[in-house]
C-alpha cells in the first residue's frame, strides 16, 4: 500500500467564502431564530456546494472540478447568484 497520493487527473474548482448580511451591512447570525448558515443551507435544500465556516454568519461555496477555468467561474457565478437571490 502506498502512502502517496496520485493524482491521474486535473483541472479548475473554486472556493469563494463570504459573510452573510443583513440589509444593514453587518453579519447576521441568526435568521428567524436559526443560525444564518443552517436557515440558508435549508432555504436551498441543503446544496453539496454550500458547506458551513467558523461562525454562524459565514458560509463557502465550492465548484467542482472543471476542465476549463471559465466552466469554474461560470458555476461559482451561478451559485453566488442563487445565494443572492435567496437572501
Amino acid at each position: 500500500m502506498s502512502n502517496t497520493l496520485e493524482l491521474n487527473s486535473s483541472g479548475f474548482g473554486i472556493e469563494l467564502e463570504g459573510f452573510i448580511l443583513g440589509p444593514d451591512g453587518k453579519p447576521l447570525s441568526r435568521i428567524n431564530g436559526d443560525s444564518s448558515y443552517l436557515a440558508l443551507s435549508r432555504a436551498l435544500s441543503n446544496p453539496e456546494w454550500l458547506s458551513a465556516e467558523l461562525l454562524s454568519c459565514q458560509a463557502e461555496i465550492k465548484t467542482k472540478v472543471h476542465d476549463g477555468l471559465n466552466q469554474a467561474i461560470d458555476e461559482i457565478v451561478m451559485f453566488r447568484d442563487m445565494i443572492n437571490f435567496t437572501l
